[in-house]
């Protein structure tokens, strides 16, 4: 007998992200961060369930721009085809991202 296994997509994985720090929310600094979010002309990284969204906010799930590189660069695309979108001020919020989870020297040849 054979079994048939259903295909799962890739919304359906759920992989821990790894950090050597848990970030933490920008806005309430006592929660752990699980979101990205352009809100009020700035991108921050925040607490989903402790920050009410904003009527005009963009949020995503942290996990789901780092699920795969698949996800990250598709993610990057998305978002540069928003008229609103600054390059510099997303990298800027990434840096304090980096500095929050000690994401240094990660990189690979």
């Amino acid at each position: 007998m054979t079994t048939q296994v259903a295909p799962v997509k890739i919304s359906q994985i759920k992989l821990p992200l790894k950090f050597r720090k848990t970030p933490l929310c920008e806005l309430s600094g006592d929660s752990p961060a699980d979101c990205f979010s352009f809100r009020k002309g700035r991108w921050v990284f925040l607490a989903d369930r402790k920050v009410p969204q904003l009527g005009n906010e963009y949020r995503f799930s942290i996990e789901g721009f780092f699920r795969a590189p698949a996800s990250t660069v598709d993610w990057l695309a998305h978002l540069s085809e928003k008229s609103w979108f600054n390059a510099t001020e997303f990298c800027d919020m990434m840096e304090r991202f980096r500095r929050a989870t000690d994401s240094y020297f990660c990189l690979r040849a």
